[in-house]
């Protein structure tokens, strides 16, 4: 069989591998609550750019 050299920006199977057992440990070391407050703050944020983009959108017109 022939071994063919991954692309420039691939990553490789043992990378890959190496990589999600990273994010396994990190997201396993981690405490519960912070898990949740990161969730909290992602819905938060996501909350206020929708809200920006409809302002945005609005011209500046001002709601009663």
């Amino acid at each position: 069989m022939n071994k063919q050299a991954p692309l420039m920006g691939e990553m490789t199977a043992k990378q890959r591998l190496a990589v999600s057992r990273q994010l396994l440990s990190n997201s396993i070391n981690e405490p519960l609550w912070a898990s949740l407050a990161r969730l909290y703050i992602r819905r938060g944020l996501k909350k206020l750019e929708a809200k920006s983009q409809s302002d945005r959108a609005a011209n500046g017109r001002t709601r009663v």
